[in-house]
């Protein structure tokens, strides 16, 4: 399958300035961010789904530039994860 990179890693860009717009608009003046989990949880998912988009990419009999999307692995961004399922 044909994948047109450019675009992937301009989305990636993209959604990355959305998360970081968004933490940086709820930093209070103690420096503690102050956000609903909810409010960045779409953003989270779409930013791993192009991580991991990026991971598969890959240019054939190129070591250097092969599918990496077995060898990581994205953590799931889960609000009502309690802290002892880590």
């Amino acid at each position: 399958m044909k994948v047109n990179v450019n675009n992937l890693r301009k989305k990636t860009a993209i959604c990355l300035n959305t998360v970081i717009r968004k933490l940086n608009n709820n930093i209070d003046n103690s420096g503690t961010i102050n956000i609903e989990a909810d409010e960045i949880k779409e953003q989270i998912d779409s930013l791993s789904s192009l991580v991991m988009g990026l991971c598969c990419v890959y240019i054939p009999d190129n070591d250097d530039f092969k599918d990496i999307s077995e060898e990581v692995n994205i953590e799931e961004f889960n609000p009502s994860m309690d802290e002892t399922e880590y």
